[in-house]
């Protein structure tokens, strides 16, 4: 019962970063309502969303044929969540050498194949298939590696844009993007900690990473995109 009322904590946290959101969307806080950047936001929103809501339903429902239904959507909408990394392209294209830009679509796959991976496995005991890979220790090595995934690629990105912090308000705009990286890292830490030394289910954790994925994504498109947008002001002026 307590594993399960922690499991509707997260779930709550979850819908609480859900509303947000769509809330930034429709001021108008991602940019203007047609824009990619802000479609992406909002398909990456209802992703994580869906995902999340279909996992719990799945929990509830595990006794009754309603299970398979909502895993198989569990699936498809986090396999949907990709878009959190095609904000990722959108933000560095064109302000970032290829060859880096070719790495930061790279780090990406060992997580995805992972947490592919650990869906698959999800989706077997559901339709009580049995496997030889434990499903909780799949699962914490997928957690682990979107930590480092998200870690890696914002730290490349800082790192990679420190050379243009001579630029008038560069180095303010830099140093809120690290207090951002960092602050996400510190959130990730805690709630892991918390959860593997409670010993939470493979769900609940699941909930935990979907929850650092909304604060991930909003440090990854309101400060990368501002960033972009001053260095691509500067290519202009450049160019002119």
């Amino acid at each position: 019962m307590e594993a399960e009322k922690i499991t509707i904590l997260f779930l709550g946290v979850n819908i609480g970063f859900w509303c947000i959101g769509v809330l930034f969307y429709i001021i108008q806080l991602t940019g203007p309502l047609n824009s990619l950047t802000s479609i992406l936001y909002l398909f990456t929103l209802f992703s994580f969303g869906f995902a999340v809501l279909f996992s719990y339903l799945v929990e509830i429902n595990m006794d009754n044929n309603y299970a398979y239904i909502f895993q198989i959507c569990t699936f498809i909408a986090s396999n949907m969540s990709v878009s959190y990394f095609a904000i990722l392209v959108v933000n560095t294209y064109k302000v970032i050498e290829r060859k880096w830009l070719y790495i930061l679509c790279a780090i990406p796959l060992p997580m995805a194949i992972s947490v592919n991976i650990w869906c698959l496995l999800d989706t077997f005991k559901v339709f009580k298939v049995e496997t030889s890979l434990d499903n909780y220790a799949v699962s914490i090595v997928a957690d682990v590696l979107v930590i480092f995934t998200e870690f890696a690629i914002n730290a490349i990105c800082y790192l990679k844009f420190r050379k243009f912090k001579d630029i008038p308000g560069f180095k303010s705009l830099l140093n809120q993007y690290l207090s951002g990286i960092l602050f996400s890292l510190l959130i990730d830490v805690v709630t892991r900690s918390i959860a593997f030394n409670l010993q939470l289910n493979d769900r609940t954790i699941a909930q935990i990473t979907v929850g650092s994925g909304y604060i991930n994504l909003n440090v990854e498109l309101f400060l990368l995109n501002r960033i972009r947008m001053v260095l691509m002001s500067q290519i202009i002026m450049h160019n002119s």
